[in-house]
């Protein structure tokens, strides 16, 4: 916290951390909402496709229990 300590921001008034907070908060807020919005699309993208997967799958193992009962001459079980 050294840091802090040799920063300008001691020397300011606390109506003037007010406005550098205001300001921070005028401009963060943008970029904050924008990385926010891009992760959520990208994690729900990562969904779906692990949710196509999945359905992918079920759908072949499906077709070949279907298709191994056929040939053993067992119809209509499903």
């Amino acid at each position: 916290m050294k840091w802090l300590l040799a920063s300008p921001l001691v020397t300011l008034p606390p109506l003037g951390l007010v406005a550098v907070g205001a300001v921070v908060g005028v401009v963060g807020v943008p970029i904050v909402k924008k990385t926010a919005r891009s992760l959520a699309v990208l994690s729900v993208r990562g969904v779906l496709a692990v949710n196509d997967a999945i359905k992918d799958s079920g759908s072949q193992v499906r077709k070949g229990w279907e298709d191994m009962l056929r040939r053993l001459g067992i119809v209509n079980i499903i």
